[in-house]
């Protein structure tokens, strides 16, 4: 059930989950061949692990808009990445990939878990261009709306932990041979459950600190951090992944994501450009992303709505392991995401129509 913010003492919305909605039957993914690690990171290389045992790789094309964790892998592994362009046009999110050359890896993924056909569609190109090169989908932010197990790939893998109070990542296609890993990080978890605990605690009964449950979280990012080692997850994590409700939180982020749709004039009375003006049948938002005119721009109008305890993050870090040009970075500093998960109902998400609606800023 939606926590409606007339039920929670605390009103602010966004930042880490404290909850994993449970139904009573598996969802459509549980009786999958799926593989469980404790980050998508680990997933991911234990995919390319699993590629250099039978190919030998030298480089790897991934896209220029991504998190820092998804180059990682790839540099201890001590394969050299490339990046193949991601930028803004027109509002909207476009991926060139005439600059993927001798790739014999490539990595793809979709953005926000929206225009998912035109990804596809990408992905496809990519395919018939370069057959001879392994592609690696990271279906985090597509995970409830991607067909996974489409032929374009040869592995799939995505963090489950962007959806909902869940850790992990998890490997939905691979080789057969595919090592899973059975060492677990009970540390980890149990930090986790408690960070979890302290927050909806704090949300919901208004008891307990903010700076208690945050600093369990970051304690749990640190060990993640830290330890290079793999990991797998626990059986009683695999099975809350086999009873998420996936059928309401699609359902719930559609809704609200639709909402804030509805409501682009008011965004572009203040000059943000939702880039997801319209959701097409198949898509499932991640988060609702909206463009702003610069930087400096996009920074005032967060700070004004962390002011007003609406937490909304930016996607992603640039970090040194980037290499990204004028065009590239744009979407670094303009991009946010605008919060629309199933924690959240309609008046949450009229709340923050009502904060953009309000908003007096300079650059207006």
């Amino acid at each position: 059930m939606i926590m409606t913010a007339s039920k929670r003492k605390n009103k602010e919305i966004g930042s880490n989950f404290f909850d994993v909605e449970r139904s009573a039957q598996p969802n459509k993914l549980a009786g999958q061949d799926l593989i469980f690690y404790l980050s998508g990171r680990m997933a991911l290389r234990q995919i390319i692990r699993d590629i250099k045992r039978d190919k030998t790789i030298k480089r790897a094309s991934l896209p220029s808009y991504c998190c820092e964790s998804m180059i990682e892998p790839f540099l201890k592994e001590n394969i050299e990445v490339i990046f193949y362009d991601v930028f803004l046009k027109s509002g909207k999110i476009v991926c060139n990939g005439d600059g993927i050359n001798n790739a014999d890896m490539i990595l793809t993924l979709n953005y926000f878990g929206i225009d998912t056909s035109c990804t596809r569609k990408f992905e496809q190109e990519i395919r018939a261009a370069h057959p001879d090169s392994v592609i690696i989908k990271d279906a985090t932010h597509s995970l409830l709306s991607d067909d996974v197990y489409d032929d374009t790939y040869d592995y799939v893998f995505a963090s489950i932990r962007k959806w909902s109070g869940l850790s992990g990542g998890v490997i939905l296609k691979s080789s057969p041979d595919i090592e899973p890993l059975t060492r677990l990080n009970m540390d980890y978890e149990k930090t986790v459950h408690e960070a979890m605990s302290a927050k909806k605690e704090y949300i919901r009964d208004g008891k307990g600190s903010k700076e208690r449950f945050l600093s369990l979280y970051n304690k749990a990012e640190e060990m993640l951090d830290s330890d290079p080692a793999g990991y797998g997850i626990s059986k009683n994590a695999k099975e809350q992944f086999r009873y998420f409700d996936l059928d309401r939180v699609a359902g719930s982020r559609k809704s609200n994501c639709q909402i804030l749709a509805d409501n682009q004039d008011i965004w572009r009375m203040k000059g943000i450009e939702p880039v997801c003006a319209d959701l097409s049948e198949g898509d499932i938002p991640l988060f609702f992303p909206v463009i702003f005119r610069s930087k400096d721009h996009r920074d005032k109008v967060r700070k004004y709505l962390i002011d007003n305890e609406v937490y909304c993050p930016v996607h992603w870090p640039v970090s040194p392991a980037h290499r990204l040009t004028g065009k590239t970075i744009e979407i670094y500093d303009r991009c946010l995401s605008v919060i629309c998960d199933q924690r959240y109902s309609t008046a949450d998400m009229l709340r923050i129509m009502g904060l953009i609606d309000s908003y007096k800023g300079e650059d207006i």
